[in-house]
């Protein structure tokens, strides 16, 4: 995981290797052939420095005609090449420029030459003094105090460029430079340093963790730029020898190319000089990683099976020739239509061109079609996500996951909010891309429809005298010429009234109009929103309009089929869905401007505020024949999910299609993958069939019955390593779910276009609908951490028996960082490699040795049972599934309560409140006498940098925003925790380590062992 790093460490040092004249400047673009950076060279370039240093450059001039070689000091000036040629008059300008602009001075500037250049010779030289004073007070500053570790000494290596003259000096003066060539080396790598940090172009910062990290290390940042000057220049007398080679320099000059497309300086201090993690903040999520094997192919066997899943994994994203698909004439397409943006300010809108010209316009929709889609079984794996239809054509839904409910009555839609993707209005400047995806926006909104029955081409522009024609039945209509007018809630059809889609089913031709899940304007009224949307904001932080989630309706005489299952033959549909979106432009403002009826009691009181539908879309606007009509065309509707994934037979369907089959208590649903890149590819975790084999092995001790794993692990290059090995090892109790669809942006939190895990979220949603009806409570929880049951309770399901008494449907737990114990690593390696340790202070690779649980090793909380709930920075909840209508993450977003109207939610009993959450029937959990959750996050190689300075008692000395953070864990003797943890006296152990965290004694004695005695029936032999 490192070779990346190493290869772009000095990236950033590899500079020009031209020889072209060189002259004091103040930072510019590049000029000339050469990419206008100077790092530390050898004798060869520095002669050349010094011999042409006197080329000028007639654009940039000072007061009294001086050059900027007077300022040579400051960290503001940087060396640059030039093309311009050499002059005598390098340090006045050109005479005869500054003739033409100001002749008076020529006679002045002729006679005080000579004492100018004594002058500035003069200066030169107290400027030299100054850096040398500088640096030998630095030295002393900065020399190690007597901190109780074996190695306190810092190294630091920089790589200077070479050529074939450079290794013909050395040779000649026996490796070794002069003291005036490593004092303007020194000055060339600070100046260098100002150099990266304005040519910055990638955005970039860090998580919530990183950021109370970075603000104990804010003063420390502004005095170690010039310490850095001393540390360099000693580094480059003392380890000259460690120049890299010419073959190292060609890479660092294909990847210097990278920093040089990064934008100027941004908001994180953290990252001013650090090219290292800039580089990181860039790669792309397809790049993947080497996950670790637990298990090793043994035979030639195992080794030819390997290829053939290598070779078919290849194949899931081929569209094979149509006469390869089982069903022809029902191959899943996509019809594109291109957006008219132009008509949106038009009122009414204009009836879309395709229902006026419709014998023409059918050429004018792109056809995509997807015939690689073709298993009911391998759905998730062969349906167009990473390359989905919707970045073309933004109305059509980013579909993720498409399945019928199991009483046969609905097809479930999962679908994401392609907007969230790229929502930068800073240097990324993505807002055009957010102006393109605003349909997106749309579909989460309804609209109001009525149906025109038997409607013809010349009824295009009249719809009097059908507006009132009501079918019979509206989900066995037979829609030949079914046509649907945009209308008001009190014109449209009892199923018209908040739709988006319309649904048509093959082969019986009949359609239907969509419903949402929930009314996702209601709920932003609910939670005190001011818009649900804004047309100049990608809504990122609005947890609850990440998925758009939506159901079409099955006619009756469909449903029996589906829900028994018969409707799939040999692994394929028989029966098939298109889905139409009813495009017009998205309603920016209020929340509450149109409401459905049952929500009328709080529409916007404001005429302004309002949204008329009459003046917006007019009264004779008919959408285009669904021929005319961009649209997902045969989506297959496939087993319902418990006989899809849990082998239920018919016999096993329930005789009533009312009756909820519930085969589980408590369950998890995980998203994950055998090896990964963390947000901003900080760094890589590559033991996930580790962790996973112990998560499971240990939520079945304290109670989960059942988990549903949505594998993530085809999302990277290496799709052939995946966790279905662990799931294989407890095949009564994980249902394994392949889901390799990529997250669509993995940046961190808090920068400018935020990351959006879209993979993560559509595949929690897709497990709640798909399973939560078939069980009671549902713990949301990654696989690094762990729900500690406490006080009486032995397991998690005798807590629940509690809540269900006292009625709370949701319960939280506060989630906070612990840290790897010091005694339960392996040896400590350090590395000395900035590229590796994206700092200039020794690190190391943090690991965990094998005969060594996680739990164990990560069992030391930065708070004390019963304390984190003051200070925790997220949540995780576990929460009954008939309850919760929409969670996310960390947080039940819609509840069944939040849904209801004032005098629904008055009739449960409970006293109606303007913001409907935190939930009435939602609390935290006790941590001392009910349970905790330990979060056992892995510490990457960056993150160790600087713990032998952090993880001292001398450290706790300074001022908390000085310290950083130590993430070792050294954990507080038994019976001696401070009354007050979050000001504890300095203590530490023998050696020097501070204490920093507090082992769980329920953990150590009895949740460990058990673990343990659990992870000897299931663990492979390399674990344990």
């Amino acid at each position: 995981m490192y070779s990346s790093s190493k290869q772009f460490a000095h990236a950033a040092a590899a500079a020009s290797a031209g020889t072209s004249p060189l002259s004091y400047r103040p930072a510019a673009p590049k000029s000339g052939g050469s990419n206008g950076h100077l790092h530390p060279s050898s004798d060869s370039n520095n002669n050349n420095n010094n011999n042409n240093n006197n080329g000028s450059n007639n654009n940039h001039h000072h007061k009294n005609g001086h050059s900027s070689s007077s300022s040579t000091s400051s960290s503001r000036w940087s060396f640059s090449s030039s093309s311009k040629t050499t002059s005598p008059h390098f340090l006045f300008g050109n005479r005869r420029h500054h003739h033409n602009h100001n002749p008076h001075r020529r006679s002045l500037i002729s006679f005080n030459s000579k004492h100018l250049w004594i002058g500035g010779l003069l200066l030169f030289c107290l400027v030299l003094v100054y850096v040398v004073v500088v640096i030998v007070v630095t030295q002393l500053h900065d020399m190690p105090s007597s901190l109780p570790f074996h190695d306190m000494s810092i190294h630091y290596n920089y790589n200077s460029n070479n050529n074939n003259n450079n290794n013909n000096d050395n040779n000649n003066h026996g490796g070794m430079k002069s003291l005036s060539q490593l004092q303007q080396e020194s000055l060339q790598v600070a100046q260098l340093q100002e150099q990266q940090h304005q040519r910055q172009i990638q955005d970039h910062g860090s998580t919530k963790e990183e950021q109370e990290e970075m603000n104990g290390k804010d003063d420390q940042k502004k005095n170690k730029r010039r310490r850095r000057r001393g540390r360099r220049f000693k580094d480059s007398k003392n380890n000259h020898e460690s120049n890299i080679t010419n073959s190292n320099n060609n890479k660092n000059n294909n990847n210097n190319n990278k920093v040089d497309q990064q934008p100027p300086k941004q908001q994180q201090r953290k990252e001013k000089y650090n090219p290292f993690r800039m580089y990181n903040l860039s790669i792309g999520m397809d790049n993947g990683i080497q996950p670790q094997i637990l298990q090793p192919i043994a035979t030639a066997a195992d080794e030819h099976l390997h290829q053939l899943y290598k070779e078919a994994a290849a194949l899931e994203n081929y569209d094979p020739p149509l006469t390869q698909h089982p069903t022809p004439d029902h191959v899943l397409t996509a019809y594109l239509e291109p957006p008219n943006f132009d008509e949106w300010d038009q009122q009414p809108l204009p009836v879309r061109r395709h229902a006026q010209s419709s014998s023409s316009s059918s050429s004018q929709l792109n056809k995509v079609t997807y015939t690689r889609v073709r298993s009911c079984r391998k759905l998730t794996q062969q349906w167009p996500v990473d390359d989905t239809p919707a970045q073309h054509d933004p109305f059509l839904p980013w579909i993720h996951d498409v399945f019928p409910t199991a009483d046969g009555k609905f097809v479930q839609f999962v679908a994401q909010n392609k907007r969230r993707c790229r929502t930068g209005t800073g240097k990324l400047n993505e807002t055009d891309i957010m102006m393109f995806m605003q349909p997106q926006v749309a579909l989460f909104q309804h609209v109001s429809v009525k149906r025109l029955p038997n409607f013809g081409e010349n009824n295009i522009t009249s719809s009097s005298s059908t507006s009132d024609a009501k079918p019979n039945n509206h989900h066995d209509q037979s829609p030949s010429q079914t046509r649907y007018r945009l209308s008001n809630h009190a014109e449209a059809d009892a199923d018209g009234i908040a739709t988006r889609f319309i649904c048509r089913f093959k082969p019986t031709m009949q359609e239907t109009l969509s419903v949402f899940n929930f009314d996702y304007d209601w709920t932003s009224y609910r939670k005190r929103y001011k818009n649900t949307f804004a047309k100049d904001d990608g809504g990122i932080k609005s947890i609850h309009t990440s998925q758009l989630l939506f159901q079409c309706p099955i006619p009756e005489n469909l449903q029996e089929a589906i829900r028994t299952g018969a409707a799939v033959q040999h692994d394929w549909a028989t029966v098939f869905v298109d889905l139409i979106p009813i495009r017009t432009p998205p309603r920016y403002g209020s929340p509450v401007q149109y409401l459905q009826p049952r929500y009328a009691e709080f529409t916007a009181k404001d005429p302004k505020l309002v949204f008329d539908p009459i003046k917006a879309w007019g009264r004779e606007h008919v959408l285009p024949a669904i021929e005319h009509s961009g649209r997902w065309e045969n989506i297959p509707i496939c087993l319902p999910s418990l006989m899809q994934y849990e082998n239920q037979t018919i016999a096993d369907v329930p005789i009533k299609p009312q009756e909820r089959q519930v085969k589980h208590r408590l369950v998890s649903c995980i998203w994950a993958s055998a090896g990964y890149n963390t947000r901003g590819n900080r760094f890589a975790i590559n033991d996930g069939q580790r962790r996973l084999l112990e998560w499971i092995a240990y939520n079945k001790v304290i109670g989960f019955d059942h988990f549903y794993l949505y594998d993530n692990s085809g999302a990277f290059a290496d799709s052939t390593t995946s966790l279905k090995p662990i799931a294989d090892l407890f095949p009564n109790d994980v249902t394994y779910v392949p889901w390799p669809s990529q997250i669509c942006n993995n940046r961190p939190n808090n920068v400018d276009s935020p990351g959006e895990r879209s993979s993560q979220y559509a595949a929690e949603a897709s497990c709640r609908l798909r399973f939560g009806p078939h069980v009671q409570w549902i713990g949301q929880f990654d696989m690094d951490e762990y729900l500690v049951p406490m006080g009486k309770h032995e397991t998690i399901t005798s807590l629940l028996d509690e809540l269900e008494q006292e009625d709370t449907r949701i319960i939280s737990f506060g989630s906070w960082r612990a840290w790897p114990r010091r005694a339960f690593i392996n040896d400590i390696v350090p590395i000395n490699d900035p590229g590796i340790c994206w700092h200039n202070e020794v690190c190391f690779d943090l690991s965990i040795p094998t005969n060594v649980t996680m739990l164990q090793a990560y069992n030391c909380d930065r708070q004390p049972p019963g304390q984190k709930n003051e200070v925790m920075p997220a949540e995780k909840q576990v929460y009954r599934t008939d309850y919760v209508t929409h969670h996310f993450i960390h947080y039940s977003a819609v509840t069944k309560l939040s849904e209801k109207n004032r005098s629904e939610y008055e009739a449960e009993g409970i006293q109606w409140r303007f913001r409907a959450f935190p939930d009435p029937r939602q609390r935290f959990g006790d941590e001392q006498t009910e349970a905790l959750m330990l979060h056992a996050k892995a510490v990457a190689v960056q993150d160790t940098a600087g713990y032998q300075r952090m993880c001292s008692i001398e450290n706790l000395q300074l001022p908390r925003r000085k310290q950083g953070l130590c993430r070792l864990g050294v954990p507080w003797p038994s019976g001696e925790w401070p009354q007050d943890p979050q000001n504890p006296p300095l203590r530490g152990t023998p050696e020097g380590y501070a204490y920093n965290c507090y082992v769980n004694p329920h953990i150590e004695q009895v949740l460990v062992p058990r673990l343990e005695q659990e992870l000897q029936r299931h663990s492979l032999p390399r674990l344990l």
